[in-house]
């Protein structure tokens, strides 16, 4: 599947699950939305930005962080902690430790 295919319809799924999962109704994003545009990202018809995912997210009381780790990860408890774990390394390597 094609890398933009893929996180497509993952970020959809990924939303979709979130909105859910918090209680979220579409048309509670009325003030940073459409119920259309909305629908359209879970639907994989639409790609949202980064700052619309951070958009989204805050109105379900979520970190964007939280929301693309169920893009790359899904639900399942282990990818997330292995995704995770990856993540913190590759920070801990970016930090600078001031000696």
């Amino acid at each position: 599947m094609h890398e933009k295919i893929f996180f497509t319809h993952n970020i959809a799924e990924a939303l979709k699950s979130a909105r859910k999962l918090t209680g979220t109704t579409q048309e509670a994003f009325d003030e940073i939305s459409s119920r259309t545009y909305i629908s359209a990202i879970e639907r994989g018809i639409k790609t949202p930005t980064l700052s619309k995912i951070d958009e989204i997210a805050g109105l379900m009381g979520l970190h964007p962080l939280t929301v693309l780790v169920l893009a790359y990860a899904g639900t399942d408890i282990s990818k997330q902690g292995k995704l995770l774990a990856s993540v913190q390394t590759q920070l801990s390597r970016l930090s600078i430790n001031p000696e």
